[in-house]
């Protein structure tokens, strides 16, 4: 005959309640931490796609007497956004899927829901109806390629507004994405985080600023 009481054989109600308790609060903890790490992959893979917009750009200007894509007058004197330049230089990277799939994944930050339908924006020197004849850059005329930005994230908009002493993160709702700090695609090809820190008011006076925004500033 078995002489163990039922509080031997087995956890007590008081006991069990405790383990649920704990394990409750483990997973609470926990949830913050995996938005974190989502955010983070989300993030690795916006700067992904600021990468593969790198690529496209180096082959633009390969074909283009080494300039890069910006807007264009069409036929009927429409604008046209540096986006459409792009077409014909996305879809072979990626010739097994569809285009308006690579379109679409290339366009669009992880992180940003549907239906956004751009979430980066190009430097505004690149933009003609703004900057006229000074939109046409080419590759040889970008001082600092490592400082200089070309495409950034952003939302609702195909441009990142500079030059003028007005705050980033205030036109472009720059850190709308990725904890507030978005990703910003350099002239040399790299891609990688912005820091919060810097982005206050774009004075054009501060050589910081007028390095990452002018294609062809040249310090004193």
């Amino acid at each position: 005959m078995d002489s163990r009481t039922d509080t031997e054989t087995g956890l007590t109600i008081l006991e069990l309640l405790i383990a649920i308790a704990v394990v409750a609060v483990l997973i609470i903890l926990a949830i913050p931490a995996t938005g974190v790490i989502q955010e983070r992959f989300k993030s690795i893979g916006c700067i992904n796609n600021l990468r593969q917009f790198g690529v496209t750009f180096a082959s633009y200007a390969a074909d283009h007497s080494r300039r890069l894509p910006r807007s264009e007058y069409n036929s009927n004197g429409v604008v046209v956004n540096w986006q459409n330049a792009l077409d014909n230089y996305i879809t072979p990277a990626f010739s097994n899927l569809g285009k308006s799939k690579v379109t679409r994944s290339i366009f669009i930050c992880p992180s940003e829901p549907p239906p956004l339908a751009t979430c980066y924006a190009l430097n505004q020197e690149f933009r003609i109806d703004a900057q006229g004849d000074k939109s046409l850059i080419r590759q040889a005329e970008i001082v600092s390629p490592s400082k200089y930005v070309l495409i950034a994230d952003a939302h609702g908009s195909s441009w990142i507004t500079s030059g003028r002493k007005t705050k980033m993160v205030e036109v472009n709702k720059l850190t709308r994405r990725h904890s507030g700090f978005p990703n910003f695609l350099y002239a040399d090809g790299h891609a990688a985080s912005f820091t919060q820190d810097l982005l206050g008011y774009s004075d054009t006076t501060d050589p910081f600023y007028q390095a990452l925004w002018l294609a062809r500033y040249r310090p004193n």
